[in-house]
Order: C-alpha cells, then structure tokens, then sequence
C-alpha cells in the first residue's frame, strides 16, 4: 500500500520510511547517490534504536539526533523526487491525557556549579577558557548536567550561592595561597565588595561544607588553584571527594586538568576515582610536568592508587 513518506516521518516510523525507500524503484537507476545516502540514514537509525535499547544517551539528545534524521529524510526525497512508498498506512491516535501522580517530581539533574574568582592584584587567570573547555568535554552529555557559572566570589555570599544552586559537583577556578607564617594562613582567594583578595582558610571551608551536606548531597569539590591541598584535605573530612593542587600550576595546565576530570565524569558520572585519572591522563597526554601537582582526598585521607 502506497502511503505519504512525510506521515511515516512525522509519526516517528522512521524505519518504515527507510525500509520503503530501499523497495522504491528509484533506487534501481544509475544513480550512486542513492545508496549512500540510504545507507547513511539507516546508520543513524540503527545508532538511534541502539541507544534507546540501551538507555545510553539522554531523551534530549535522541531528540536532536531524530530531528537530524527527520531532515536528512526530507532532503533526500525531495533530491530524488519521491513522496510515496510501500507501507502500511499511519493510524492517527488521540494521545491519551496524561494525568500526574500525586506528589510526582521532575528528575533533578546532578548539578556542576562553576564558581570563578580573580582577585585584583593577584594575576589574571583564563577563568572564560576554563568553564568554556569543561563545557566542550560534557560535549553531547552536557544536557544531563545543570551546569551554572558564578564569578566574582565574596566570602559573605559564598555558602548563599551555594545553598541556592544546591550542586553535586562544585568546581573553584581561581588562586590559593600556601601559608608563610602564623599571619598568613593557606587558603583559596576570594575577593571582598573592592574586588580586593580575601583569604578563605581550610578550616573556614571544612566547618562551612559540613553545614552544606546537612541540605543536600555534595559529591566532589574540585580547587582548581595553587597550593590548596591543604583546604581540599579539610572539605575532605565532611565525606566529600575534594581535589587540591599541591603546588603552583599554571593556567594552561589547570585548564587541561579541569578538561579531561569533566570528560571522566561525562563518562561516568559518580565515578570521582576515574574522573580524576582521566585528568591526570590528560596532562601526561599534552605532556604537562605538572601532572603529579593535583591531589585526590577522602575523608581526610589522600586517595593513593
């Protein structure tokens, strides 16, 4: 039976329309465009249906890649001129209302907060290029992730952000500092309303972590900043996976660090351990001489593999 290729499209028979393009008599002249673009949508039909099967990619993202199907249908029949092929007919159903169940909730996706800061006076730091790389290597699985960038930190607004945003994920880009005498303590460098550096102690991180987990689950803290072992070992302590740099790490190299820790945890989301190999894999790839620099910590304890 003859029916429209456009309603078997619309109605989501992708694999009907395909299989009624291959059986078309068009594909029996010379042209050799025909198969191989036939054979590309049969691809990515296939990829699509797989991914379902498995329930590997997001409902977003087989979103996109049925649209670009539905397109890549569209141009083709339009090229070869066909706009019928053998199929059983599409069967137009009302969708059923769909009533909630009480007290039902949308899945929450696990959040990465992003907080940035670059004091005055302290070297300015590549903190755009930074949050665009972590963003490229989500890459298609960004939109299982809420990620949310905040810059210019202040300690009196740092736990208020934090609370709103109720992240799985925190990730500081920005500077620390190691202690030089009982004056000056280590800790990562906030600002204050000047935009003036302000320094936030371990000890200061470690109480105000602890306050946070008693909301809401924190999986890993990641301090992107110089000398913050120290601060990192303290979030620690609150049964958080925190990362720290155990000395000074230039901003090419943090910037590949944060890189390829988002693209283990792409990967394998809750999987702290092998996001943070897959980014110090990253910096032995790009030959970076400080990729025994960061330090992974857990319950106050280093994480030794």
């Amino acid at each position: 039976m003859q029916t429209k290729i456009t309603d078997l499209v619309n109605a989501g028979r992708f694999r009907a329309a395909l299989d009624g393009l291959s059986t078309h008599p068009k594909r029996q002249g010379d042209d050799e465009r025909y198969d191989q673009h036939l054979n590309m949508m049969i691809g990515s039909l296939t990829g699509i249906e797989t991914d379902e099967m498995d329930g590997t990619a997001s409902p977003e993202f087989t979103l996109r890649q049925k649209a670009k199907l539905r397109k890549s249908i569209g141009i083709f029949t339009r090229m070869f001129g066909i706009t019928h092929v053998e199929a059983q007919p599409v069967e137009v159903e009302e969708d059923p209302v769909r009533i909630p169940a009480p007290n039902e909730k949308p899945v929450e996706k696990p959040g990465i907060l992003f907080l940035a800061s670059d004091p005055r006076g302290m070297g300015k730091l590549k903190l755009n290029e930074e949050f665009v790389k972590i963003r490229t290597h989500l890459d298609d699985k960004v939109d299982n992730f809420k990620l949310e960038l905040k810059f210019e930190q202040r300690p009196d607004t740092l736990t208020k952000t934090i609370l709103d945003e109720r992240p799985t994920y925190i990730h500081f880009a920005g500077h620390g500092v190691g202690t030089t005498d009982e004056d000056n303590l280590a800790g990562i460098v906030l600002e204050d309303r000047e935009r003036n550096p302000k320094v936030v102690t371990g000890l200061a991180l470690e109480n105000m972590f602890r306050l946070l987990k008693m909301r809401f689950d924190i999986k890993a803290v990641v301090l992107n900043a110089c000398d913050s072992t120290e601060q990192a070992k303290a979030i620690s302590k609150n049964g958080i996976y925190a990362i720290g740099m155990a000395d000074e790490i230039p901003d090419d190299a943090a910037i590949t660090f944060a890189g390829g820790f988002y693209l283990g945890l792409a990967e394998t989301p809750d999987d702290i351990p092998f996001a943070y190999q897959m980014a110090l894999n990253s910096l032995l790839m790009e030959g970076v001489e400080q990729a025994q620099v960061p330090r992974l910590f857990l319950d106050g304890e280093e994480v030794i593999f």
